[in-house]
């Protein structure tokens, strides 16, 4: 497996390994992911890779801040998929970040129906909004505690970082140019 999968890989795989067991996915941990893409972009790409590091650490933050107000995603979560980003690139990342989504969704709806908790998660979900718009207040949407529909989301990016590696979808290999001036 060439150089770019296995740090892919390893840094995928640590997330959610960490997430399984403490519910949470270290800082230091993600600053190495951070500082280990960014050394393979540059080595592989010189200062280029480093723009291409940048914008694709950045569009996770970009993208799921707003999920993360009211707790639908963790913080750890877009940290993660920030250091994927910076490692596969910006297009690359927003591919991984739609397929994560997709994941999530496949295996939330296959516990919400093994459980036979679907319906009540729906209204969960019905009376959030409601609440919202009555009280035009962001609470916390997730419900804490051991409950099964409580997905890590570290899984379904695992999930999407192997369907790349698999390549049902690929990363853009087009080099970034700076502006000359």
């Amino acid at each position: 497996m060439p150089l770019y999968e296995n740090l892919l890989y390893s840094m995928a795989l640590l997330a959610m390994v960490m997430d399984l067991k403490t519910e949470t996915i270290p800082n230091e941990g993600i600053c190495l992911f951070w500082g280990t893409g960014l050394a393979y972009r540059i080595a592989r790409d010189g200062w280029a890779g480093a723009a291409g590091w940048f914008w694709g650490a950045v569009l996770p933050v970009l993208l799921l801040a707003a999920l993360f107000l009211p707790r639908m995603i963790g913080a750890g979560d877009i940290k993660l998929l920030s250091a994927l980003g910076g490692m596969m690139g910006p297009a690359a990342v927003v591919k991984c970040i739609g397929i994560s989504f997709f994941c999530g969704a496949v295996l939330g709806a296959a516990i919400l129906i093994d459980t036979g908790t679907l319906f009540l998660r729906l209204r969960h979900f019905a009376d959030y909004f409601r609440t919202f718009i009555k009280t035009k207040t962001v609470v916390p949407y997730y419900q804490r505690g051991e409950r099964l529909e409580n997905i890590h989301f570290s899984v379904p990016v695992f999930m999407a970082v192997m369907l790349h590696m698999g390549g049902i979808y690929s990363v853009s290999y087009t080099h970034l140019t700076l502006p000359t001036t």
